[in-house]
């Protein structure tokens, strides 16, 4: 999980460990995250977007999953 972090690494190396597991196709994004914090604390933070009908905008969604993390480890 942990060799590819799926964002960037600013926001990955506040974290004490960061494992990253999701994909993407035509439709579908998912990013699924197992963290733990420089305190101690362990998070497991998921997210996903569909839409059958058309591209899923992946850029937007890495973005907001980024902005999810950022306020977590904020805390």
């Amino acid at each position: 999980m942990a060799v590819n972090n799926g964002i960037g690494p600013a926001t990955a190396s506040k974290w004490r460990y960061f494992g990253y597991k999701g994909g993407s196709e035509p439709g579908v994004i998912s990013m699924s995250f197992l963290t733990q914090s420089r305190a101690g604390d362990w998070y497991a933070i998921s997210g996903s977007w569909n839409n059958p009908a058309k591209d899923v905008d992946n850029v937007a969604f890495v973005q907001l999953m980024t902005r999810l993390l950022d306020s977590v480890v904020a805390n």
